[in-house]
């Protein structure tokens, strides 16, 4: 019983615990971005990246893994608008 629960909270962690994908941008008022490089384990290592290649616009957009797993590639790259309302 207890290998069983030990292996759950295993699953859990690796479902739910987010990575971060590197997004480009050329320049400020671009709305393209682009992806570089995907699953890195923290923020710290998404900013060395982009800091090693020396580029001005990006973004380290966490995913977990569960999405990368089971929604769509369209339905992720739709799913970039805020929902915020626009006045």
């Amino acid at each position: 019983m207890k290998y069983i629960f030990i292996a759950l909270i295993v699953v859990t962690v690796v479902c739910w615990y987010p990575r971060y994908d590197l997004f480009v941008k050329e320049n400020f008022f671009d709305e393209h971005r682009s992806l570089v490089q995907a699953g890195f384990m923290t923020t710290v290592g998404c900013h060395k990246a982009a800091n090693k290649m020396k580029v001005k616009y990006y973004m380290c957009e966490p995913k977990v893994q569960w999405r990368r797993w089971f929604l769509a590639d369209d339905a992720k790259a739709t799913n970039n608008q805020s929902d915020l309302p626009s006045y």
